[in-house]
């Protein structure tokens, strides 16, 4: 309080005034940070929103610190929510701290959206927002993998999730195939492999997730389609997954033509991958080579001092093409040696020997 006082010989006036100072409003948490549905704490999906089913509860908090305190009031979207039917608020002052609950119970399709709340006071505001997704009751859906992602491998075992792209297993590992649902009631999760009811015991079992498991996998028991299906009284859902067997790759070997004792001097040579291969120095040498194998596998050379170059890498005078043919430019003697090829995947690797003999020129 501030006062004005005036005064000469003939007397004194005097006003009084009050100041007051005020702090901007300042959030002390987010709207994601304390969620409960119905009861429990919850954070928010990939998606960045809340999600909740028809019929649960909504809780959402807000604490902001301001001087004066601030008021704090709720939107969903540009709609103000007040106290009332399904929705209560409930908020505390103290000491400049404003702390605001909104509850909404048995939360419909149309309660989906942007909730915010909103401190203010004369100097300012300061807001906090978070979507909902609000699901129809009962529905059961599947939650799948992205299509992209790659199923969990180790020597033992391989983990996969429904909705991948096919599964590559080799025999004897153990395969694992998530299939997480969501549903009220919770759905029953079941199997078919090629369309037929898949047998459950012995080397097969289904675990209390719902997660099928094979064991030892053989492909000529196990490779196949295998769809999952989840269902309760409301509704149900299902997706399929490849389960392929992983093949060791097999470079490919070709018939070798007549040797010749002295090569062409005026032609570039070229040879496969396993031949023995003769060239005239100052030329140039091209080695060709395919494989097999389930994935495809990934191809490399080994060349004479050891040095390995994989598909579109070079150095020197030497190179390997997209096609992973073996480019050595302008030949030497010093070049003669073992070239190997070796291709490999998860189930294996393979390598043939291909010898190539630099004759020096007239």
């Amino acid at each position: 309080m501030y006062t004005l006082i005036l005064s000469n010989n003939a007397g004194s006036s005097s006003v009084t005034t009050n100041l007051q100072v005020f702090d901007l409003p300042t959030g002390l948490t987010t709207l994601a940070d304390l969620v409960q549905i119905n009861g429990e704490s919850v954070g928010v999906e990939e998606d960045g929103n809340i999600h909740a089913h028809s019929g649960d509860t909504l809780q959402l908090q807000y604490a902001a610190m301001a001087t004066p305190a601030a008021d704090i009031k709720w939107q969903r979207g540009s709609t103000d929510l007040t106290s009332g039917g399904d929705i209560t608020i409930q908020t505390q002052e103290s000491f400049g701290q404003s702390v605001s609950i909104l509850t909404v119970n048995n939360l419909g399709v149309t309660a989906s959206g942007e909730y915010k709340a909103i401190a203010d006071n004369r100097a300012g505001i300061a807001e906090s927002s978070v979507g909902v997704t609000v699901l129809a009751a009962g529905s059961a859906e599947i939650i799948r993998a992205e299509a992209d992602s790659k199923p969990t491998v180790s020597q033992q075992s391989v983990v996969a999730t429904i909705g991948q792209t096919d599964v590559l297993v080799i025999n004897g590992q153990q395969v694992e195939i998530e299939c997480p649902a969501n549903g009220d009631p919770s759905p029953d999760i079941s199997w078919q492999k090629d369309g037929s009811d898949l047998a459950i015991g012995g080397r097969t079992q289904v675990n209390s997730e719902g997660t099928l498991q094979l064991r030892k996998f053989s492909a000529s028991r196990d490779a196949g389609t295998y769809t999952c299906t989840a269902s309760n009284s409301f509704s149900s859902d299902e997706e399929s997954i490849e389960v392929l067997q992983a093949i060791r790759p097999r470079i490919i070997t070709r018939p070798e033509p007549p040797a010749r004792s002295i090569p062409l001097p005026d032609m570039d040579v070229t040879g496969y991958a396993g031949h023995t291969v003769k060239i005239v120095e100052g030329r140039r040498l091209t080695l060709d080579v395919e494989a097999t194998g389930r994935p495809t596998p990934k191809l490399e050379w080994r060349l004479p001092n050891g040095r390995r170059l994989g598909t579109g890498q070079s150095g020197g005078r030497v190179s390997v093409l997209a096609n992973h043919s073996l480019v050595v430019s302008n030949v030497r003697v010093k070049d003669s040696g073992k070239y190997r090829p070796i291709a490999s995947n998860p189930a294996g690797l393979s390598k043939v020997k291909t010898t190539v003999t630099v004759v020096g020129g007239d």
